[in-house]
């Protein structure tokens, strides 16, 4: 759903790199990059490509999605 939200609305986006970014940043350091992580970080980067604008804020969201999802599963 999340893949889903970013691509069709920009809003979605915002709001989640506004309340999930400072989760997603304390766990940056902990969690090891693996291969599966390293999957997951493709795949979402290929749904934020669509807004070239805001290219690097997108970038940073991909992380952050990427590390919540490892976090939940």
């Amino acid at each position: 759903n999340l893949e889903i939200n970013l691509n069709n609305d920009i809003h979605a986006c915002i709001h989640i790199r506004t309340h999930v970014h400072t989760y997603a940043h304390t766990h940056t350091h902990t969690h090891t990059h693996t291969q599966a992580h390293t999957q997951t970080h493709t795949h979402a980067e290929l749904f934020l490509h669509p807004f070239p604008r805001h290219r690097r804020h997108h970038h940073c969201h991909v992380i952050n999605i990427t590390i919540i999802t490892s976090c939940v599963t």
